[in-house]
């Protein structure tokens, strides 16, 4: 079988086709009340249809099934699937009070494209001619008019503001459903540090090697590896555990043989 294209692909079928024989009289949304004439051989056959006691052309019986495939199908999607022009759809839209907007298939059509284009601008590298002339587009046309002034995003809850400066941005971004940038700004506007790049304080810088670097760790508040890397990047040596002895002569750390009961 063909593959279907995406934009053809329907949302809320499958659609009856109408039980009705050549010559049935039914209602029609376009032309009132008609009789059947003949079936389309389209990839959903649908019966033709003319207004009773009339001669011409007969065209598809816009019924309830066939209306709500209008009202909720994208515009592509009706013309693969019932074999009909653009101009046919348009006017059933037209007739349907069907729109870009309120229609789903069309408008999942729109989001995909925009957020194709979206990602394509982000990933293209833009000079600073380029820049420079978008931004005189952008006020030549006056874009600006379109923005509308205000949030549009879902709010910030107790819990996602609370775990912010507690994690990286990235992590926090992660297990509250936001993007690193929402988290980032967020976090700056209620001041709050950014755990990824915390300056070291003379006191925390104080408390190096004169511990463990877990126990360090514990009373400054960082982890052990951050630690680690900061005493060896200042050159202290770390200090050593209870019972652990100096190395000699290169060998590695030994450990004080326990003292046992009765000796």
């Amino acid at each position: 079988m063909p593959r279907i294209p995406e934009k053809c692909k329907l949302l809320h079928g499958p659609y009856r086709t109408p039980r009705l024989h050549v010559g049935a009289r039914t209602d029609c949304f376009m032309r009132g009340t008609v009789k059947i004439t003949s079936w389309t051989s389209a990839r959903i056959s649908w019966p033709r249809c003319l207004p009773v006691a009339s001669k011409g052309h007969p065209s598809l019986l816009l019924d309830d099934e066939l209306a709500r495939a209008v009202r909720t199908e994208a515009a592509a999607a009706i013309r693969f699937w019932w074999g009909v022009s653009h101009g046919v759809v348009r006017h059933w839209r037209q007739a349907l009070e069907v729109t870009r907007t309120n229609n789903p298939g069309t408008h999942r059509l729109v989001q995909a494209n925009a957020e194709a284009g979206a990602e394509a601008i982000k990933a293209k590298e833009w000079t600073d001619e380029e820049r420079d002339a978008k931004r005189r587009l952008a006020k030549k046309l006056n874009l600006v008019r379109h923005i509308k002034p205000g949030f549009h995003g879902p709010w910030w809850s107790e819990e996602e503001v609370e775990l912010l400066g507690t994690l990286p941005d990235a992590e926090v971004a992660r297990r509250i459903g936001r993007t690193v940038e929402a988290a980032r700004i967020k976090r700056e506007k209620l001041g709050l540090p950014n755990p990824e790049s915390r300056v070291w304080t003379a006191e925390q810088l104080a408390q190096l090697g004169t511990a463990t670097d877990a126990k360090v760790a514990d009373r400054i508040g960082r982890t052990a590896s951050a630690v680690a890397q900061k005493r060896i990047a200042l050159g202290i040596p770390a200090a050593r555990a209870p019972g652990v002895k100096p190395a000699i002569d290169g060998a590695g750390p030994s450990r004080t043989p326990p003292r046992h009961a009765g000796r």
